[in-house]
């Protein structure tokens, strides 16, 4: 063993620019292993998180630059990407992508706060298969993230896609060698085998499913042993105890948080799978299926236009607000070809949604057959559906649970009755900053 010393741990000041590239704009975050702050790469002009590690020994480095390297070789749109590594001032750091948005333990708090109220289940499994398909992608170039967990998983503004973060752990093939991690989160055989595994995330995982899907954690030890001895000794919870909605994936969960790794299940893209087949089970009992969509109404004669029209589906059972929205869109959009569909139930937005993807979605809270978030969670497991965005209208704006969009990267709401002026502004930044709209669009 090395009897190099600690290095020094500063606290950077804003302003500060790091390796000669990164300009330090606010501290964002710390934990053990150092701080995360938000910067500006100069050279590129473009925001990124920057995380500045406790320097203990030389032989980190070599490990970090081989984790970044290995990470920047993975392209998925659920990794975190990473920029650079390097070192500043002897200690060394990760660039990475700056993900704004909302972490799953925040929203899950937020749910368990208010009785009986869960992340509507199609989007909580479609969070957990995109967090698979994250998995697959670091366990092929040999990665151990080693501290998957609600914390680590941002869920973006405007886009809802959920993405794997906080790589300061990570292990590369066989460099494991220390206890690390959350220890409501960790895998039993971390405890006496700290060589990192993919089974080992994957219980971590089933910890992370297990927690967004009920709003408990399957073990809640008071203290520090008696949470690691839960892990290690305690039956395996089943869902249906707490949801008997989630039987269906009761052997499922069983599998995932086996104590033995070698009965677990050790492989993301099978878990995924597995998720997926189980959902399908789970809704066959009260199924939502979509009506068939009603023909254009003269109206919508928009749709017609050319193949490169934004998309807009308004969504209401209200005439006049279905009027007011197509008339605001119309406005906003005056410059650009626009396509407005309208749906006045659940069931016929999803048939619309699922014929061709919107660009923009304007729908009220309350619909006869539901409420938004049965739709927007059926919007964004479509392909591509991240790359819609939403405006969430109702009459009771200033007491609806907008926390409930959280989950959804859902950031713009107007109140009802709609005030023209407002929405056309909405509409216009959200096209002003997807570059539908050219500036002096939005200033006239």
């Amino acid at each position: 063993m090395t009897s190099e010393k600690p290095r020094s741990f500063p606290v950077l000041a804003a302003g500060t620019l790091v390796d000669q590239r990164f300009e330090v704009e606010k501290e964002i975050g710390r934990g053990g292993m150092g701080v995360l702050y938000r910067a500006i790469d100069v050279h590129l002009q473009r925001p990124c998180a920057l995380k500045l590690l406790r320097g203990r020994y030389s032989r980190d480095r070599e490990r970090l630059r081989r984790e970044a390297a290995a990470l920047a070789a993975v392209r998925n749109e659920h990794v975190v990407d990473v920029y650079t590594f390097g070192v500043h001032e002897e200690l060394p750091y990760f660039a990475m992508e700056f993900v704004l948005g909302k972490n799953l333990a925040a929203i899950i708090r937020e749910h368990a706060a208010h009785a009986s109220v869960f992340v509507p289940l199609r989007r909580a499994v479609q969070i957990l298969c995109d967090l698979c398909d994250a998995l697959s992608a670091i366990h092929k170039v040999g990665v151990v993230h080693r501290d998957v967990k609600p914390d680590n998983v941002i869920v973006e503004d405007h886009t809802g896609r959920s993405v794997l973060v906080d790589f300061g752990t990570a292990a590369l093939g066989d460099d494991g060698d220390e206890i690390v991690g959350t220890p409501g989160f960790f895998a039993p055989e971390t405890l006496y085998t700290p060589r990192s595994t993919p089974a080992a995330d994957l219980y971590s995982f089933g910890c992370l499913a297990f927690q967004l899907l009920t709003n408990k954690p399957p073990y809640a030890g008071r203290e520090f042993e008696e949470l690691l001895r839960q892990h290690a000794k305690a039956p395996i919870p089943r869902l249906s105890a707490l949801r008997p909605e989630l039987a269906p994936f009761d052997e499922l969960f069983l599998e995932l948080l086996a104590k033995d790794p070698a009965d677990r299940l050790s492989n993301a893209a099978i878990v995924r799978n597995a998720l997926e087949d189980r959902l399908s089970i789970a809704l066959a009992a009260s199924p939502v299926e979509p009506s068939a969509p009603e023909p254009s109404a003269p109206e919508d004669s928009s749709a017609r236009r050319a193949m490169g029209s934004l998309r807009v589906l308004v969504v209401d059972d209200d005439p006049l607000f279905a009027r007011i929205a197509t008339r605001c869109a119309l406005v906003a959009f005056s410059d650009v070809p626009v396509a407005i569909s309208k749906a006045t139930t659940a069931k016929d937005a999803i048939a619309n949604i699922e014929q061709k993807r919107p660009d923009i979605v304007v729908l009220d809270y309350h619909l006869p057959d539901g409420n938004g978030l049965d739709v927007l969670s059926r919007l964004r497991a479509e392909r591509g559906g991240a790359n819609t965005d939403v405006i969430v209208a109702s009459n009771f704006l200033t007491s609806a649970p907008r926390w409930r969009f959280d989950v959804l990267g859902v950031r713009e709401f107007v109140e009802k009755p709609i005030d023209f002026t407002a929405l056309v502004a909405v509409l216009q930044k959200i096209a002003s900053r997807r570059g539908w709209l050219s500036p002096q669009a939005t200033t006239r």
